[in-house]
């Protein structure tokens, strides 16, 4: 078994990431969900803990910056039934479905994602 140690943190614009150094090679660490969210809206918790009400769906193309900390992204479950949602309460510049197709989603009535779960790493929206 190898273990590899993070090693390096570099600036990258207002957020840090992580990456190692293995064999002279590069390799960076995946985010977690709340890394990309602020921590006084969402909060993260155990998937057994999530609750009901998510349903999976696929993003669609690139979400739009509605402001400094909302996105709008367009979403469509497995009939092809596509709408728009905004996430509020994301970090500046941080799109947490960067390179996300498909992903389990909570939706209220105004279209206002609160909750999201991405393979187990769950966060829900505070009340």
């Amino acid at each position: 078994m190898i273990s590899i140690v993070p090693t390096y943190i570099y600036l990258n614009g207002n957020a840090y990431d992580l990456y190692c150094v293995w064999n002279g090679h590069k390799y960076i660490t995946m985010d977690t969900l709340i890394d990309s969210l602020l921590t006084d809206q969402w909060e993260e918790v155990s998937a057994g803990d999530r609750g009901d009400g998510f349903i999976d769906y696929f993003i669609n193309g690139n979400p739009t910056q509605v402001d400094a900390n909302t996105l709008r992204v367009v979403i469509s479950d497995e009939d092809g039934n596509a709408k728009n949602v905004n996430l509020n309460g994301t970090q500046a510049n941080k799109n947490p479905f960067k390179g996300i197709g498909r992903i389990e989603l909570k939706v209220d009535d105004d279209c206002n994602l609160v909750g999201i779960d991405l393979n187990g790493d769950v966060v829900l929206r505070k009340s």
